[in-house]
């Protein structure tokens, strides 16, 4: 228990430290400045409560959007606590380390973890009891769910890296621990490589989109006139929010676009803007008005997604799996019921697809402020809804298309005995 806590305390403390270097930088770099520092403190720690999705109220409005690239920090905080916790708590920790015998690494106990997380949660909550001033008001209930999931997540997959050799081992050893049914199991590679072909896809578009309004990123970005040391924390301020940019542009690919900012909308045929924040990688954003015809085509990146899904679902048809009647498949090809049991799993996942693109918006999208800034992002439930169903679409073109040629290149049924086929009498 007593080592959880201190792995707590290290985590959020190195987390803490991380967010405010550039803040205070910021502060002590900007000749116009004058805000005392302790205003400085309170502002750093705003930010980093606002990484654990911790919404803060302040006058006449309500921040709540969280650069997913600032939650990446208490994450891979957590993560490296729960490694750091797995280690210390093992006996066999030194004969691993020097390679003598040929020890495993144990599992560390469950209180230990669990010590680990609360720890982390109450420490976030008290501070975000404590940053309540008349202007600031962070929402402590957000504040202890949001240290909760973050420090459980990075902290049990980085003790099961610790125990299995590596991230993506320990990722693997920590999905299955959840014990989730076989059907959802076979599903996640077919997700995981569709939302690998949106997010690669939209990097792409996002990358086009800023080298065709380059001209106008350089000039917001001159006329704030941050310096230099305030342009670097400007810069990595802005690619903090880069996350949230790709799963944007995923949305825009999608269809139901995103907003910034009431009454505003970014869709891949139209774009409708009014008065934007002084942000320069906002300047990437498409010329107000009616969009060139062409760009629907991206509608075709969901669908592309969904194929990549689909020859997946194949694939591990040919393995063999288990049908709804139960038995096992060793030549899935011949047999109605592995089609049977390959839709469903079309339709499974393109469920999950759309399940994990209505959290991915979330998570990416919320209000920045009073007025308009009350709007920012995708709508979660739009994106998650046209995004299954566009998976789901490309993977049942694919999955039909492979039952169909492989039905079309089986031998035909031998003859029965008595003359007459196995088709029938």
């Amino acid at each position: 228990m007593a080592a959880g806590a201190v792995a707590a305390v290290q985590a959020a403390t190195a987390s803490l430290v991380v967010i405010l270097v550039p803040v205070v930088l910021g502060w002590a770099t900007a000749s116009y400045s004058r805000a005392p520092w302790g205003q400085v403190l309170q502002v750093g720690v705003a930010a980093w409560l606002l990484a654990h999705h911790c919404g803060i109220v302040i006058p006449n409005g309500h921040v709540g959007l969280a650069p997913l690239g600032l939650t990446l920090i208490p994450l891979v905080s957590c993560w490296l606590a729960g490694v750091r916790l797995a280690r210390n708590l093992d006996p066999n920790a030194e004969a691993i380390r020097s390679g003598v015998g040929r020890r495993r690494p144990s599992v560390p106990a469950p209180r230990a973890l669990m010590a680990l997380v609360l720890s982390y949660a109450g420490l976030v909550t008290l501070a975000s009891a404590l940053a309540t001033t008349a202007t600031i008001r962070p929402l402590v209930p957000q504040a202890f769910l949001g240290a909760t999931v973050i420090c459980a997540v990075g902290a049990v997959s980085g003790a099961a890296a610790w125990v299995s050799g590596g991230f993506l081992p320990g990722l693997r050893r920590a999905i299955g621990r959840l014990r989730l049914p076989m059907a959802i199991r076979r599903c996640l590679r077919a997700v995981a490589l569709a939302l690998a072909v949106q997010l690669g896809g939209a990097s792409i578009l996002l990358l086009v989109a800023f080298v065709a309004g380059w001209d106008r990123v350089l000039l917001l970005h001159h006329a704030l006139a941050p310096g230099v040391a305030g342009g670097v924390v400007l810069t990595l301020g802005q690619l903090l929010l880069l996350p949230n940019l790709i799963i944007w542009s995923s949305a825009w690919a999608a269809g139901p676009g995103f907003s910034i900012g009431t009454g505003t909308s970014v869709l891949p045929g139209h774009t409708e803007l009014g008065a934007l924040p002084a942000i320069p990688m906002l300047g990437a954003l498409p010329t107000p008005g009616t969009g060139p015809g062409w760009a629907w085509a991206v509608l075709a990146l969901p669908l592309l997604a969904g194929g990549v899904a689909g020859r997946c679902l194949l694939r591990s048809a040919r393995v063999g799996v288990k049908v709804p009647a139960g038995a096992d498949v060793a030549e899935p090809d011949a047999g109605v019921g592995t089609a049977v049991w390959l839709l469903r799993q079309t339709g499974l996942t393109a469920c999950l697809a759309g399940a994990c693109w209505t959290l991915l918006g979330w998570l990416s999208a919320g209000p920045a402020g009073p007025g308009r800034l009350a709007q920012i992002g995708p709508s979660s439930w739009q994106l998650g809804l046209v995004s299954g169903v566009e998976v789901g679409l490309g993977a049942l073109i694919v999955v039909s298309l492979g039952l169909a040629v492989r039905y079309l290149s089986s031998p035909p049924p031998p003859p029965d005995p008595t003359g007459q086929t196995l088709l029938g009498n």
